[in-house]
């Protein structure tokens, strides 16, 4: 192979491993989104059923206490 052809895939295998990085690097970061949108899920879901376990808790003294 001449001197031009070496530099030709020497190109086209720095572009591709390039590419790789970069799909790589965008899949972590959706992953991170992605865990990120769950966790505040979780404390949206948490924030939510507090008050109702709080409330129950009372209501189960109430009882007691009756």
């Amino acid at each position: 192979m001449n001197e031009k052809g070496r530099e030709l895939v020497e190109q086209i295998h720095r572009e591709a491993v390039e590419r790789y990085h970069e799909e790589k690097q965008k899949g972590r970061e959706l992953v991170e989104a992605m865990f990120r949108e769950a966790l505040e899920r979780e404390r949206e879901e948490k924030q939510r059923q507090r008050p109702l376990v709080e409330q129950a808790h009372r209501e189960a003294i109430e009882q007691v206490r009756g």
